[in-house]
């Protein structure tokens, strides 16, 4: 199991994107976003 840091450290870095952006849905083009929502499903 990953450390529980990362996963918050990354969904921080991830909301501050979104909030950068403007874009609340993520990129179809971008695997990284997917993968961390794909975590922080499995951790919830």
């Amino acid at each position: 199991m990953a450390d529980p840091g990362l996963f918050y450290a990354t969904g921080f870095m991830v909301m501050l994107y979104h909030m950068f952006t403007l874009s609340p849905v993520p990129s179809p083009q971008s695997p990284v976003e997917i993968l961390v929502h794909d975590a922080f499903t499995l951790i919830l």
